[in-house]
This record gives structure tokens, C-alpha cells and sequence, in this order.
């Protein structure tokens, strides 16, 4: 890792990192196979149904 980094806050950092990627990955993981689903369009769903 490039620059200064003071071990301590880097390794919090490094911690914050990770635990955001475990929480995040489930919904990354709908865009790659094909799941996911946009505000807008579910916006646009509902509308339709009249809901």
C-alpha cells in the first residue's frame, strides 16, 4: 500500500472495508447475474398495477 499509513487506523480501516463489502456483496451480486432490479423500474411497476 502506497504512502504513510499509521497501523492502527489502517487496520480499522481495513477492517470497515471488508465488513462493508460482506454487508454490500449479496446486491452486487444481482447485477452480475442478471437479478437486480432499479429503483426506477420498480417505481414504474408499480404504477402499472396501480399499487
Amino acid at each position: 500500500m502506497g504512502g504513510y499509513h499509521i497501523q492502527a487506523d489502517n487496520i480499522a480501516g481495513l477492517k470497515l472495508g471488508r465488513d462493508v463489502a460482506k454487508f454490500i456483496w449479496p446486491e452486487i451480486q444481482k447485477y452480475f447475474d442478471g437479478t437486480a432490479q432499479s429503483k426506477h423500474a420498480k417505481s414504474h411497476e408499480h404504477k402499472k398495477t396501480g399499487i
